[in-house]
This record gives C-alpha cells, sequence and structure tokens, in this order.
C-alpha cells in the first residue's frame, strides 16, 4: 500500500470522513495493496470448496471401481483356493487308497509266504 499517496488523498479530502473513507477505501480495493476483501475471500473459498468437493467425487467414485475390482479378485482367489483344496482332497484319498492297497497286497504276500 502506498502510504504517501493515501496520506495525500486524505490531506485532499480536508478532514471528511466520507472521502476519507473512500480514500481508504480505493486503497483497500486496489488490487496492487495485496489486500483482498471479504467477498473476494468468500468466492475463493467457494471456488476452492467446488474444487474439492467435485475431487472428492472422482476419488470416492475411484474408490467404489477398487473396491469392486478387489472383491472381483476376492471371489476369483476362493474360487480358485476350492479348486485346489479339491484336487489336494483327491490325490490324499488317492494316495490312501494307494497305501490301502499296498498294505492288502503286503498281507497277501505275508499270508501266501507264512503258509
Amino acid at each position: 500500500m502506498n502510504a504517501a499517496r493515501l496520506a495525500r488523498k486524505w490531506s485532499d479530502a480536508k478532514g471528511d470522513p466520507a472521502l476519507m473513507a473512500e480514500a481508504l477505501a480505493e486503497k483497500i480495493d486496489d488490487p496492487a495493496t495485496g489486500l483482498v476483501s471479504r467477498d473476494f475471500l468468500r468466492a475463493e473459498l467457494t471456488e476452492l470448496e467446488g474444487r474439492l468437493n467435485a475431487r472428492l467425487a472422482q476419488l470416492e467414485t475411484r474408490m467404489v471401481e477398487i473396491e469392486t475390482r478387489v472383491n472381483r479378485v476376492e471371489i476369483q482367489l476362493g474360487t480358485r483356493i476350492a479348486e485346489l483344496e479339491t484336487r489336494l482332497l483327491w490325490r490324499l484319498i488317492t494316495v490312501f487308497g494307494i497305501q490301502i492297497a499296498l498294505v492288502g497286497v503286503l498281507v497277501a504276500v505275508l499270508v501266501q509266504v507264512l503258509r
């Protein structure tokens, strides 16, 4: 803010409060001062809020997409695990069956040898 210019305008106002206030308001509204008005701040905050809300909506949409993908992966993993468990069970049953058959053969051989 250029204080000399403001002082000159106040001097020109010759004590008239309305002119002094007008000079001060001009300086405050002047973009060169770096000061901002409430209306400017409100507009900036409203714009910022709008951008944040839009970004949040994008993130929420993306989150739903990610959750959907994770759910699909969980289902696929569950299915694959069930398939693997079934295969493992059948292999265990097969190995157990082979062991029983071998024991049967050994018993038969023993019976034949011991007769």
